[in-house]
């Protein structure tokens, strides 16, 4: 799989030239770890969209780690915490350090 990385503020771009983290999930979304939140690939429109529009859900918008359970679910290490993410229904639960 090959991509490009564009950073901006215009639409399809990543969100934050910092990508601390990349995962590909079981069922091969791509997903990248920000300065500014979790974002995701679009391999068919070769565009990245923000996986957690409101930032104020996350515990913290600096993510440095993702993972996936065994369950699908996303793990993101942030700056103040664990986030647990459900990618389908975009919920989000915290866990404070």
């Amino acid at each position: 799989m090959k991509f490009s990385i564009r950073h901006g503020k215009d639409k399809g771009n990543l969100s934050d030239n910092n990508v601390y983290d990349i995962l590909v999930t079981a069922d091969n979304k791509i997903l990248l770890a920000t300065s500014n939140g979790i974002d995701i690939y679009n391999e068919k429109t070769d565009q990245f969209s923000s996986l957690i529009e409101d930032k104020k859900l996350l515990s913290n918008k600096h993510i440095y780690e993702i993972e996936e359970d065994n369950q699908g679910n996303l793990w993101a290490g942030t700056k103040s915490g664990i986030d647990k993410v459900d990618i389908k229904t975009k919920e989000v639960k915290l866990y404070f350090t």
